[in-house]
C-alpha cells in the first residue's frame, strides 16, 4: 500500500473504489476495487486478443517486446490479406467494362 501511496498523503476515494462501497475500509476497498480491474483488463485481453506487456521488465525489454509482436502482427496482416485477395481475385472478372 505505500508504494500506490507514494508521496500523497492517502489512496484518492475513486482510486479506492469507495463510490462502488466494496467495503466501509478504504484499505480493504482498493483491494477488492484494484483486483476487479485486473479481472476486467484480463477479461478485454481475451476478448480483444491484447498483448500482455511485463511492465516489471526495462523499459528497453518491454520495447524490443512491442517491437517483435508489432511485427508479428504486420507479418499476420499481410498474410491474411494475401489469402483474402486470393480468394477473392475473380469477382472482377467478367464484369462489363464500364
Amino acid at each position: 500500500m505505500k508504494r500506490i501511496v507514494g508521496g500523497r498523503d492517502a489512496i484518492n476515494y475513486y482510486e479506492a473504489g469507495m463510490d462502488r462501497q466494496l467495503s466501509g475500509d478504504i484499505e480493504e476497498s482498493f483491494r477488492l476495487f484494484q483486483g476487479a480491474v485486473v479481472d476486467a483488463h484480463d477479461r478485454m485481453v481475451e476478448e480483444f486478443g491484447l498483448v500482455v506487456i511485463d511492465a516489471s521488465r526495462s523499459i528497453e525489454e518491454q520495447q524490443a517486446q512491442m517491437r517483435e509482436d508489432r511485427d508479428k502482427g504486420a507479418d499476420r496482416r499481410q498474410e491474411d490479406q494475401d489469402s483474402q485477395m486470393g480468394r477473392f481475385a475473380f469477382y472482377g472478372q467478367g464484369l462489363p467494362a464500364s
